[in-house]
């Protein structure tokens, strides 16, 4: 689903009590619908939500905090190499330099129950990368944090 990512922007809100973020919430805006845009796809999730929707995922349960570090990379509101390598070693498990698009995709449902790894992999070869399932650090890094795959899978869930 290979928007025209330069045109679509996310606002991000996170909700907080005391230092602890409670809620991540996600505002998508610019997206073009026939000849137009529109301002209002949304997605959020909260720590209470959260937390039971965690234990579903296969992977290491991660706390909503880093889930949220994880997050704001792959809804490519983070487009640093700090916050994108942060990321990326979050979710590297096994510490042997790839992850999983299962385990992405995995991240994503639990906002969008709908996101599957099918479709994530068929909307990285949309862009014109191969259909591997693993990815290093530089291939997340431009697939997430400059592409917004992440980001427009979870459009792309939220329109249908």
């Amino acid at each position: 689903m290979a928007q025209n990512q330069n045109k679509i922007e996310i606002d991000e809100t996170l909700v907080r009590t005391g230092d602890d973020v409670v809620e991540a919430r996600y505002k998508y805006k610019g997206v073009p619908v026939d000849g137009g845009t529109r301002d209002n796809p949304s997605v959020s999730v909260k720590k209470s939500a959260y937390d039971p929707l965690a234990l579903t995922i296969k992977n290491k349960k991660l706390p909503f905090k880093d889930f949220v570090r994880v997050l704001r990379v792959l809804m490519t509101v983070d487009k640093s190499e700090k916050g994108i390598a942060e990321a990326f070693g979050l979710l590297d498990e096994s510490s042997n330099n790839k992850i999983d698009i299962k385990q992405l995709s995995d991240v994503l449902a639990i906002i969008v129950p709908n996101v599957t790894e099918a479709m994530l992999l068929d909307n990285i070869q949309k862009l014109g990368y191969k259909r591997d399932k693993k990815l290093g650090l530089t291939e997340f890094g431009k697939l997430f944090g400059n592409e917004g795959v992440g980001r427009d899978t979870v459009l792309q869930c939220l329109q249908n």
